[in-house]
């Protein structure tokens, strides 16, 4: 791989400035990320290895931002798509975007159950100016995602599920993640134009899938059951939470928890005792195939 650069190729087609800031990522606690491989699996530092791979810094003007992004492809497209993306969704000022084109793809067997390594593409401080994505696929989604966390846009929400999901097991603690990850596909939908109705379609087809491999007590590594099954029962009523949220008084967060989420999770379970497990892709936001075939 090689170090961090601006492609002169890449300027003589468009005007771009040098790097306004340096990475927040130093060397060396990038090399010390890297290091770990048990979060990812290891695919960020198999990506960089590859002798295809490198590394190139971007000042994003209309945006004000910065771009350091790994790829083995031209990164011409990536660049003006994040642009675009960064200067829709505004984010502040100074923002760092640290992207690994991974194309390790998310895609579990019938007899698979997901993990950290076939669902999670990318990492955020809440309340800071930095995002990282480490996948090519749906790597939009993901930045959305990931901005929600670091401009401070999650709720402030319980580790420990509410007895009325009737869910025993090891849940990871973020469940937060729910309303971070629906949010972030209705901003993909919003900017891309997408059927909402068809975006829930697909995530009731993945929660169906989850939960008909689900054994219990339920045991995950990331947050299989926030990112496919709470948010599958946030999502029809997305336009009220986004004011209302989960709520202030004790019974208003118990209305959103109880009356809104356990029942649809509910159906979701009767639902799935009918359906056999099958390959699956785990992306959240829809192909562009499937976008036009679902409902």
């Amino acid at each position: 791989m090689e170090p961090y650069r601006n492609s002169a190729d890449y300027q003589r087609r468009r005007p771009l400035q040098p790097p306004s800031q340096k990475p927040l990522l130093s060397v060396e606690a990038l090399r010390r990320l890297l290091s770990d491989q048990t979060w990812d699996g290891g695919l960020i530092q198999r990506y960089v290895s590859r002798p295809a791979v490198k590394a190139y810094a971007f000042h994003l003007p209309t945006a004000n931002a910065t771009l350091y992004v790994w790829t083995h492809k031209d990164p011409k497209p990536t660049v003006e798509t994040v642009e675009r993306l960064l200067l829709w969704l505004g984010t502040p000022t100074e923002f760092t975007v640290h992207l690994w084109m991974c194309d390790t793809p998310r895609q579990i067997t019938k007899d698979e159950w997901p993990s950290r390594i076939t669902v999670n593409g990318g990492w955020a401080i809440p309340n800071t100016n930095s995002i990282n994505v480490y996948r090519e696929e749906e790597f939009e989604r993901v930045i959305l995602h990931e901005s929600i966390h670091a401009l401070g846009w999650d709720w402030q929400m319980s580790s420990t599920p509410p007895p009325c999901w009737q869910i025993e097991g090891e849940l990871a603690p973020h469940l937060m993640e729910a309303w971070t990850e629906c949010y972030a596909e209705w901003l993909f939908c919003a900017y891309y134009n997408i059927s909402w109705q068809k975006q829930q379609a697909w995530q009731k087809q993945q929660a169906l899938q989850i939960l008909c491999r689900a054994t219990s007590p339920w045991k995950e590594d990331t947050n299989v059951f926030a990112y496919y099954v709470v948010k599958v029962a946030l999502a029809p009523h997305i336009e009220f939470l986004l004011p209302f949220q989960l709520g202030k008084t004790e019974e208003e967060k118990m209305f959103v928890r109880c009356e809104l989420v356990s029942s649809t999770i509910d159906e979701l379970r009767r639902e799935a005792a009918t359906v056999k497990p099958q390959a699956m892709s785990l992306r959240m936001s829809l192909r562009m195939s499937l976008r036009m075939s679902l409902l």
